[in-house]
């Protein structure tokens, strides 16, 4: 028979145990306070010459089936919309801007893109869709497609990426 402060030591060290692999396997979530979904869904309009990288972007987000991207129509509100810009004066290839009420857009910076080969435009294009989705950057994990500079040499969701999504999105 177990004596008291032998079962006590044991309790404390399952306990222990307990928190280090939950410690061990846990994630931070980066989310942005501001997104573009609308009842389940983002409405959008292409005004991009990018349109490889944006059917890209949106086939990799609407292949998890949590919210759904679909081109706006004539019965429908916009939510965001994709055009492109000629910056010299910025360092970014595109970005995500979440008005509050005025339509969302990603903005593609050609003066940047135009210089880069496809795999990078998608991975622009599905970085800041990743954004209009609510994903803020990841600030632990430099492999993730939600990381703040283009070092992964992904142009899908990564492992934290999507745990992030589907931890925002998800049932």
């Amino acid at each position: 028979m177990l004596s008291r402060k032998s079962i006590y030591l044991m309790s404390l060290l399952i306990i222990w145990m307990a928190v280090i692999y939950q410690a061990r396997t846990a994630h931070a979530h980066y989310f942005l306070n501001c997104n573009s979904v609308d009842s389940g869904e983002i409405r959008y309009s292409d005004n991009t010459a990018y349109d490889d990288a944006l059917d890209h972007a949106i086939d990799i987000w609407n292949s998890y089936e949590l919210i759904y991207l679909v081109p706006d129509d004539w019965a429908s509100f916009e939510d965001l919309v994709w055009y492109d810009v000629d910056r010299d004066d910025v360092d970014w290839a595109g970005k995500y801007y979440c008005y509050a009420y005025y339509t969302d857009e990603i903005r593609m910076n050609s003066y940047i893109l135009d210089g880069q080969s496809l795999f990078m435009q998608k991975y622009v294009a599905a970085h800041e869709q990743g954004h209009a989705l609510g994903l803020a950057h990841n600030q632990t994990d430099y492999s993730q497609l939600m990381w703040y500079t283009a070092v992964c040499g992904c142009n899908t969701p990564q492992s934290h990426d999507v745990g992030d999504y589907q931890e925002k999105w998800g049932p």
